[in-house]
């Protein structure tokens, strides 16, 4: 049974089941082979189901490149760059944003969820294995198995009588180069991955920050690092925000108790809340036709930072957007 509200695992709210569509479509995008077995007419919207097919061979060879076991803590030994290099390499690693088309009205996805397969572990062992052999999807194989949420644009349901999907791919972050903190007037030259074209980041200002301590008056027996950089720049000639960011490479200090609080946790919220690999670190200010001013920030320091390794981290949308008729 297929929820509007719920995940693989069964639904959220008193929901009733979507009633089965059978489809059957295959296609090629992305370089992969995919198939929608069904779609699912819910009474709060249409739910459809996307398998990814994924070669055992190729899964193998991945682990293999990157010297992998199965249920393997990559994170935990491998740079924040590998990271990056592995998660893009890895060929059940594909981040779906569709949307439906239903007789001419687009319908954005609201939300997702996804199992994996792999014949050799069973990925998820059960609902994964169970929605493989619904829809009669070759076992031998391994699958990625994206679930999709549309809502319907009006309150009432409507007839189906034409349905697409527009099909696109999640930005994916590469590694960049890194570069210390410099002095308001220094320049940076790079070259963008992708474009292979070649860039400047000018420093227009390198200023010192503290949040208020009231921001973390909900932990009294703890203390955080509160001091901060903030790096504001501008890259010549313009590159959309979407396609760079610039983060701090180190992970900032930990929260420490106070001589009479309680032990503060291993790892902390409060770290990401400035910067990290995937934290919100870039603003921009200014307008169209002016010499937009990005802003990057640090890490939390207990001490303020006298110098900062920046790294800068590309995101290219590897697949190009493509349609698919399903009704």
């Amino acid at each position: 049974k297929v929820y509007f509200e719920g995940n693989f695992h069964g639904r959220s709210g008193r929901d009733h089941a979507g009633r089965e569509i059978p489809v059957g479509r295959r296609f090629q995008w992305a370089g992969r082979s995919w198939v929608v077995p069904s779609l699912y007419a819910c009474g709060r919207g249409l739910v459809i189901d996307f398998c990814m097919q994924v070669e055992p061979e190729r899964f193998r060879a991945f682990m293999k490149r990157w010297d992998l076991l199965a249920g393997d803590e990559a994170h935990s030994r491998f740079t924040p760059e590998h990271q990056m290099e592995i998660e893009r390499d890895n060929p059940f690693c594909l981040d779906l944003r569709p949307k439906a088309v239903l007789n001419g009205k687009e319908l954005p996805s609201s939300h997702g969820c996804s199992v994996i397969y792999y014949p050799e572990d069973g990925g998820d062992k059960g609902e994964a294995r169970r929605v493989v052999e619904h829809y009669g999807l070759d076992p031998a194989s391994g699958w990625l198995i994206w679930r999709a949420s549309f809502p319907w644009a009006a309150k009432r349901r409507p007839a189906m009588e034409r349905l697409s999907v527009i099909l696109r791919q999640e930005r994916v972050p590469m590694p960049g180069p890194h570069f210390r903190t410099a002095a308001a007037g220094d320049t940076f030259d790079f070259i963008h991955p992708p474009s292979g074209e070649k860039y400047t980041l000018a420093v227009q200002e390198v200023r010192r920050e503290e949040l208020p301590e009231s921001c973390f008056a909900s932990a009294p027996g703890q203390e955080f690092p509160r001091h901060y950089l903030v790096l504001c720049y501008t890259i010549a000639p313009e590159l959309s925000e979407k396609a760079l960011t610039v983060t701090d490479c180190a992970g900032g200090d930990r929260p420490r108790r106070k001589p009479s609080g309680p032990a503060a946790p291993g790892n902390a919220a409060a770290i990401g809340i400035i910067g990290g690999a995937d934290g919100p670190t870039a603003l921009i200010f200014g307008g169209p036709g002016q010499n937009n001013i990005r802003a990057a920030c640090s890490a939390l320091y207990f001490e303020p930072a006298e110098d900062v390794e920046w790294r800068m981290i590309f995101y290219q949308t590897p697949a190009e957007e493509g349609t698919v008729e399903l009704i």
